[in-house]
């Protein structure tokens, strides 16, 4: 026989739970009730009179369909088999998604009730349920309703569409100020909990210096070389920071750094001079580093190194018409992509040897009057770009390729308010950061795998481009940010700013 849930049913609780109580006819005690799951009917025995059907039905003996009639239409019609009583059938229908039944008595039956489910336990049921809509638009989290408080948790919690930044949140943190800085490039060790920036003064000196999560400086700021020139890339290999430089103006160079400043010896990676102002490094996932520069008018040189700074293999050279930007790279399994700008901006996808599977044509101009013109970083079994269209407009789009070249999704249109000045974009885990410099602020934007946008970006610094250059790591604390910022005019007024944030950028790193 099935037993009832002896309680009142209160329409205004949309947990699903009826409360309990003592019907007529009950012995008094109160039975313990529960919530039931999605689809479920929850019975509630509310008795409108004495029963006066059929006998003693809980030994199981019956000759007849009325021997085993309870008297309670919520557990349906009971029915006599042989000698022994069969309990009938749940009289309500199947619930919908989102919603839970309760079933009550009336002289003319059960009546059947759908209530939105309450399956979090926090007291608000859920939007899922089209019967009777509850105000849960999220019935997994207990922190999610409309009228709960916004926290910085990635999740819409009071249901109004918005999350974090976008329902007004604020960005994490206060800025780090460097005074004198022209140029900065920054890495994370996530061995160490460390960013390293590596940054040139206005005075010409290349320096190292790094920072914890809470922004509390590590090491004090320690110079590269005399003869590094222009400016030091810093990347992380996977085993220790590298700043990768000029040397004289003339040779690539190599220089590892650990977390408390520079350590060893500078060593060459190109085997010849000539190398042209349009050089650039990038880390791979799961380390090591892809170096590459210009070598003459038309010869553009590669060259991958390993975790621990050495070769691995020799340097290897294709033909370009004309290398304009620092050349980028990334790598998904056994298949490397370059970003590079010539005639036009390019994603190339190469085996291991650099041997060219395709070559996708980004855009169809060639320069562009914006700076870091092309990011290349993996997505998922493929790679992220981002790009300056080259044109008047100084328009910078996002899209996604899959490693065949095909186009998985975008391109998105990242130029608003535009135009756009100066961008950079590192990606981890499923998560492109892109930071934009335009002539109102500088704003982080981030897009998930299938080219979804996170929000609609975050305003970090509130000064206008004047000819400023900056960067952005994604990693597993959250973000950082350094941003070289001057005010109108210049000279002394240079300095560098340096942001972290947890992943969600109004909340604090995350220390793993």
């Amino acid at each position: 026989m099935a037993v009832a849930l002896t309680g009142c049913f209160d329409p205004e609780d949309q947990t699903g739970v009826p409360s309990s109580g003592t019907t007529e006819g009950s012995t008094g005690d109160t039975p313990t009730t529960s919530p039931t799951a999605s689809g479920q009917t929850t019975n509630v025995s509310a008795s409108v009179g004495p029963s006066t059907s059929g006998g003693d039905t809980s030994t199981g003996g019956c000759s007849d369909d009325s021997d085993c009639d309870n008297g309670i239409a919520c557990d349906g019609v009971e029915t006599c088999d042989g000698d022994a009583c069969v309990p009938g059938a749940d009289p309500c229908e199947a619930p919908e998604e989102g919603c839970t039944t309760v079933c009550e008595e009336s002289e003319s039956g059960a009546v059947c009730t759908a209530v939105a489910e309450d399956a979090d336990r926090d007291g608000q049921g859920s939007t899922a349920c089209k019967a009777a809509p509850g105000t849960d638009c999220d019935d997994t989290l207990d922190t999610v309703f409309m009228g709960a408080e916004e926290i910085c948790d990635g999740v819409d919690n009071d249901c109004n569409g918005l999350a974090d930044l976008d329902d007004g949140l604020p960005i994490y943190g206060t800025p780090t100020i460097t005074p004198l800085v022209v140029f900065a490039d920054l890495g994370y060790s996530p061995a160490e909990q460390t960013y390293g920036i590596a940054y040139s003064t206005l005075s010409g000196a290349d320096m190292f210096l790094s920072y914890n999560l809470d922004q509390s400086q590590r090491a004090a700021p320690t110079p590269f070389p005399d003869d590094a020139a222009d400016r030091v890339f810093l990347e992380w290999t996977g085993e220790t920071f590298a700043g990768v430089y000029r040397r004289d103006g003339q040779f690539m160079t190599r220089q590892a750094v650990n977390a408390d400043g520079l350590s060893g010896t500078p060593a060459g990676i190109s085997s010849t001079g000539g190398v042209g102002f349009g050089y650039g490094v990038s880390e791979f996932p799961g380390g090591g580093l892809g170096v590459g520069w210009e070598r003459g008018a038309d010869e553009f040189a590669v060259r991958f190194l390993a975790a621990d700074l050495t070769p691995a293999g020799q340097e290897i050279e294709f033909a370009t018409t004309e290398i304009r930007r620092q050349p980028r790279f990334s790598r998904v399994e056994d298949t490397i992509a370059v970003t590079w700008r010539d005639s036009a901006a390019r994603l190339g996808l190469f085996d291991q040897d650099l041997v060219e599977q395709t070559v996708v044509e980004l855009t169809t101009t060639g320069s562009g009057s914006s700076y870091g013109t092309l990011s290349v970083g993996a997505m998922g079994d493929g790679f992220a770009v981002s790009y300056s269209t080259g044109s008047a407009s100084q328009r910078v789009e996002y899209a996604e390729y899959e490693r065949d070249g095909s186009l998985r999704c975008g391109p998105i249109d990242l130029t608003e308010p535009g135009p756009v000045r100066y961008f950079d974009m590192d990606t981890f885990d499923g998560t492109a950061a892109i930071y934009v410099a335009n002539d109102a602020d500088w704003t982080l934007r981030r897009i998930r795998e299938n080219c979804e946008e996170v929000d609609g970006g975050a305003v970090i610094e509130n000064v206008p481009f004047f000819g400023e250059t900056g960067d952005v790591d994604i990693n597993e604390s959250g973000i950082g940010i350094v941003s070289q910022i001057f005010d109108e005019g210049g000279g002394d007024s240079a300095r560098m700013s340096f942001r972290a944030f947890g992943p969600n950028v109004c909340d604090a790193p995350v220390s793993k």
